[in-house]
């Protein structure tokens, strides 16, 4: 399982996309410390 924060999304799109192409898994995204995205 991969989590990243939605300020890390915003900060590192290209480094983030790249990570979800690799893995071919779900990356989880959180805004406040909660689950927001997936």
């Amino acid at each position: 399982m991969i989590i990243k924060s939605s300020t890390s999304l915003r900060n590192n799109y290209g480094s983030i996309s790249n990570l979800a192409h690799e893995k071919q898994e779900p990356i989880y995204i959180t805004k406040n410390g909660e689950g927001d995205l997936v």
